[in-house]
């Protein structure tokens, strides 16, 4: 089984994959690390300045790579949702694939993120969150087997409602 943790920036997806890899003995892995490390770039902002088409096709070869992999909990960058073939790779390979979308408000993300950037405007940072949000969202809950709500708790009972959804999925195909 491979598990894909889908969500927009700053919604816990890092955090509750962790936790959820390790209360299921998965190999967690950080797509846009993964990215990241085969474009050479040091940072996301800096691909998306510079060669955005460059982050797009790796992240598309290394989705079609993973998606032949098993056991993983996949935590995919927030613009994942925006390239189909991402998903597709990973459900024409994927004998029992999970999609997790793990959901906060705009207003909760916009918060969590200005705590770690204070160097951005609260106001920059709201836009941009809402423009992301208002992008993905909708796609999100259409890819998504089960929606998580993320918002004030703690990380352990988000991945155990994941935990849980998933026993129940998997006693239903028995």
């Amino acid at each position: 089984m491979n598990i894909l943790i889908i969500g927009t920036i700053g919604s816990g997806k890092s955090s509750i994959g962790a936790v959820l890899a390790k209360i299921l003995h998965m190999r967690l892995i950080e797509l846009d690390d993964m990215v990241l490390h085969h474009t050479g770039f040091k940072s996301i902002e800096a691909v998306y300045q510079n060669r955005i088409s460059l982050w797009k096709e790796c992240e598309l070869e290394i989705s079609r790579d993973m998606s032949t992999q098993d056991n993983n909990i996949i935590v995919c960058g927030g613009g994942f949702v925006e390239n189909e073939l991402n998903i597709t790779y990973f459900k024409e390979h994927s004998d029992s694939l999970r999609i997790i979308y793990i959901h906060a408000r705009p207003e909760m993300i916009a918060k969590r993120l200005h705590a770690v950037h204070k160097e951005l405007s609260s106001r920059e940072i709201t836009e941009k969150v809402n423009q992301l949000y208002a992008r993905r969202d909708t796609l999100c809950r259409m890819y998504a087997d089960t929606v998580i709500e993320n918002e004030n708790r703690e990380v352990f009972e988000a991945a155990e409602e994941i935990v849980s959804f998933l026993h129940h999925k998997t006693s239903k195909k028995v």
